[in-house]
């Protein structure tokens, strides 16, 4: 192997992910050993006395059930449980299904990962997680014949390179219960089920658990960061307890947090993209903190990015505040009940419209990061608006 390579899942909600019948490449040296033995005498032989089967499983040489009847011990031993009627053999920990020399392929059962929630969105039990490493090994995960597959609703799956980032592709599934998910009649087509291809040149596979905050804009990955290129309203869903989650992730991309842009193409709304983007071409996660301060000037206000016809939002929040010290002038009157004019709840409006000002800022370095965004968005709940799950 020249190069390791982990991949892995990140969830918002329940779901399971699974690679149920894995594919293991074997390397061309193996098959060529196989397919010369009868040519070449001298060639290694298993020793007198070694199993060809555990149960119903052939196990063809160089494959071996212990160390002395493999080639290359413990690259290709195998250990066969007696324990089961009739015997599994096992490499891994994970049942073998076959080993075909021929096609160059091994199949194994996969563990799957999972992770559950309760009503109250907190985990019903310990997220399970698992990991097959190849390093030391020829063998090679398959990219053509696995499919990484994700189960459940409003889940997010990816598979990213955990060292270098250098690949990124994944998929996600909605669906409003699973019974609704059941009866759509197709096949994981991302009602409640969603698949998608496994890289090339894998050698390690690493599932594991992580439970996003509503938006993957806050990691906790110290050596990278994700950016969105496409927040807007219209990309943030609510679940059936009403809390917020970003979707849309076909723009996204993962950076590294030595680099602070990310240079491409970015085709979302232009009326909430950030205008240092559309100046210099260099989109940051400070990009999509403005575009996340537009949507929290949409949820005070109730007013478009762009409304009644050509008015920008941003440009006119802004002026209002500089010009009146606040933009309670802007807030929606339906927001404000007839009761709703006091001074706990006026403030609730100020601090968000404060902390959309403040994600506005001309100058990206000015503006907050998106964890300080959702830490203030935390406090303002807590401290200005009762407790209310609809801030955030």
């Amino acid at each position: 192997m020249t190069f390791q390579q982990v991949s892995w899942y990140h969830l918002l909600t329940s779901a399971l992910v699974i690679i149920s019948q894995q594919f293991v490449l074997l390397p061309p040296a193996v098959v060529a050993a196989d397919s010369n033995t009868s040519a070449a005498p001298s060639s290694p032989a298993p020793h007198p006395g070694c199993p060809s089967m555990c149960g119903d499983v052939e196990i063809p040489y160089p494959f071996g059930i212990g160390d002395d009847c493999s080639y290359w011990k413990g690259e290709f031993t195998l250990t066969c449980n007696h324990s089961f009627s009739p015997p599994r053999p096992y490499v891994f920990n994970m049942e073998v299904i076959d080993i075909n020399l021929e096609s160059g392929e091994g199949r194994v059962y996969s563990p799957v990962s999972s992770i559950c929630y309760n009503s109250s969105n907190t985990t019903t039990e310990d997220a399970t997680s698992w990991t097959l490493d190849f390093t030391s090994t020829p063998l090679l995960i398959s990219s053509t014949r696995n499919e990484f597959t994700a189960i459940g609703c409003s889940t997010v799956a990816y598979i990213a390179g955990k060292e270098d980032w250098s690949f990124l592709t994944g998929c996600m599934s909605t669906c409003v219960s699973l019974h609704a998910a059941a009866d759509d009649g197709a096949e994981c087509t991302g009602l409640g089920c969603c698949q998608t291809d496994i890289p090339t040149n894998i050698s390690v596979i690493e599932i594991d658990w992580s439970i996003g905050n509503g938006t993957p804009a806050v990691s906790h990955d110290k050596h990278n960061k994700r950016i969105h290129g496409d927040i807007k309203s219209g990309n943030i869903l609510l679940d059936d307890d009403l809390n917020p989650k970003v979707s849309d992730f076909g723009s996204s991309k993962l950076v590294s947090t030595a680099s602070r842009y990310a240079t491409w193409l970015v085709s979302g709304d232009m009326n909430y993209n950030d205008p240092a983007y559309i100046r210099t071409g260099r989109f940051s996660e400070k990009s999509d903190v403005y575009s996340f301060g537009v949507v929290l000037l949409e949820l005070i206000t109730r007013k478009k990015a762009m409304y009644d016809g050509s008015n920008s939002l941003p440009i006119n929040f802004v002026k209002t505040c500089r010009k009146e010290g606040n933009g309670r002038k802007m807030y929606d009157r339906d927001v404000l009940s007839d009761d709703a004019q006091s001074h706990s709840q006026m403030e609730c409006l100020d601090r968000i419209g404060e902390l959309a000002v403040q994600c506005l800022k001309e100058d990206v370095d000015d503006r907050p990061s998106m964890a300080e965004v959702l830490e203030e968005l935390k406090q303002t709940k807590l401290t200005a608006c009762g407790g209310s799950d609809a801030i955030v």
